[in-house]
């Protein structure tokens, strides 16, 4: 019969990593396990995934936005000179007075 990795094996191997890249981390991590009985190492890659999965999603929304105002929004361009830019003024001055 094989034996299985235990869990706990798993933080032991990141907490040196964890404690050269974040200063301070094993004396906050020792705390947190002492007190509240929580191993903030099984934690850390959750956040990491987490915050990956929150910039991906900004650019992705970004992105579709961008894209979708790009197809979906019409513009046109009337000049001062033309006849119906006195109406578009006019409708759009009562249009901001109604929404006041």
């Amino acid at each position: 019969m094989m034996a299985s990795p235990n869990m706990s094996s798993q933080p032991v191997m990141v907490q040196p990593l964890l404690d050269s890249l974040v200063p301070g981390f094993s004396l906050v991590s020792s705390l947190f396990s002492h007190y509240f009985h929580i191993d903030v190492s099984f934690y850390i890659t959750g956040l990491l995934a987490l915050a990956a999965i929150g910039a991906g999603l900004r650019y992705s929304v970004r992105a579709i936005r961008d894209s979708l105002s790009e197809y979906l929004i019409c513009t046109a361009e009337i000049r001062m000179e033309d006849e119906v830019y006195n109406y578009v003024m006019v409708g759009l001055s009562v249009k901001q007075l109604y929404f006041k």
